[in-house]
């Protein structure tokens, strides 16, 4: 797919409009929109991102939390890196968002931590309470899961 190598070669404006094409067929493919929210990051579509972050928090969470694709952890970690560093572009909020998202995919406890403090600068956005939500919901089951109480991702 001519978007997974725009994405690989971090040409992330060509991939997201690549994904986008593929979204048009096939609006229910998570792991091009996994991608893409990686791909509005990267493009400053934070907004974007957000929007396309809860969608799938909402409908499969379980896509975030998996990494199956081995280059996840490691572009995520990249960004995160550059973005913690090098990238004062962004707001104080914006980094809180971008960088919980980014942790959503190789970390979720830091992440959690990075949307409660966003979640006390905007307390009344729709999106990221139900992001916070999910998060919590999630670290309970993996609690009961470490437990063995109950399986995860099923």
């Amino acid at each position: 797919m001519l978007a997974n190598q725009y994405f690989i070669s971090e040409r992330y404006q060509e991939a997201s409009y690549q994904y986008g094409e593929v979204l048009k067929k096939h609006p229910e493919n998570y792991l091009v929109k996994k991608k893409l929210v990686l791909c509005y990051i990267k493009t400053g579509e934070i907004d974007n991102a957000l929007k396309l972050f809860t969608e799938l928090t909402k409908s499969n969470v379980n896509i975030i939390f998996k990494n199956e694709i081995s280059i996840y952890p490691q572009i995520c970690k990249d960004m995160i890196y550059e973005i913690e560093n090098f990238n004062s572009n962004f707001t104080q909020k914006e980094k809180y968002l971008i960088l919980g998202i980014l942790y959503m995919y190789c970390d979720f406890k830091i992440a959690e931590e990075h949307f409660q403090k966003l979640q006390k600068m905007i307390p009344y956005n729709d999106n990221l309470f139900t992001t916070i939500k999910t998060i919590n919901h999630f670290i309970t089951k993996k609690k009961e899961h470490e437990d063995g109480k109950e399986t995860l991702f099923t």
